[in-house]
């Protein structure tokens, strides 16, 4: 498999490495395990992997220990050596979980405008392309007048028929904690609680404590509560 002779290690990683204090085998295994995700969000690569991807110049028992460090400090979420997510790293899944966030929030937003202009039109007629043309009706249809027949009739009229069948549908918007956390995550990285308003800082305790929509928070930052 080819793979790409180099790694992207974004400012904000640099300084924070910076911050920690990282050894140089950290800095150096970081930027290695940056190379092996390419343009994912995890690898998979062993010990001996990384050992061989650093020349041999460490032993495993560093290269295992620097790790250790990566996890410990925020950069890397590590899984079962069999998984195929056996490394994770923290900063593209949080960039990943935002992106995702931001374009639900968008969505959702059309959705709303959409919607407020097919109510205040109830007879508006929707215009179809080559792509969605509605098939055609035969001159002579049977039974006009029966059940059946007028209830098609009236849901291919309706304007809420006509709405959902070309848009394309998308998710609802996100409560106000995983809002208020994707703030968080554009301010500071890796997120900290004291970093937050008030008002945020609420909304995502309740979503970690209480109404569990930021469960799965506690998984990557075990440790943000006590920020």
């Amino acid at each position: 498999m080819t793979m790409n002779t180099y790694a992207i290690l974004r400012t904000t990683d640099i300084t924070k490495l910076a911050v920690k204090k990282a050894p140089a085998c950290a800095v150096l295994l970081y930027t290695l395990l940056l190379r092996y995700c390419q343009d994912k969000v995890s690898s998979y690569p062993g010990v001996k992997t990384l050992c061989r991807g650093l020349g041999g110049a460490y032993s495993e028992r560093t290269v295992y220990r620097n790790l250790t460090w990566l996890c410990d400090n925020g950069f890397v979420k590590r899984k079962h050596r069999q998984s195929k997510e056996r490394w994770t790293i923290v900063s593209r899944l949080v960039q990943k979980t935002t992106e995702t966030l931001e374009k639900i929030v968008e969505a959702g937003e059309k959705v709303v405008k959409a919607t407020k202009s097919i109510s205040r039109q109830p007879n508006i007629s929707v215009k179809t392309d080559k792509k969605h043309r509605q098939p055609r009706q035969h001159k002579k249809i049977k039974e006009k007048n029966s059940y059946f027949n007028n209830k098609r009739t009236q849901k291919r009229l309706s304007p809420v028929f006509a709405y959902e069948r070309w848009e394309r549908p998308v998710e609802a918007v996100k409560t106000v904690a995983e809002t208020a956390w994707r703030d968080l995550c554009m301010v500071s990285h890796p997120p900290e609680l004291s970093k937050a308003s008030m008002a945020q800082k609420d909304a995502i305790i309740r979503g970690i404590k209480h109404t569990k929509e930021l469960a799965w928070v506690l998984d990557v930052y075990p440790d943000i509560l006590k920020t």
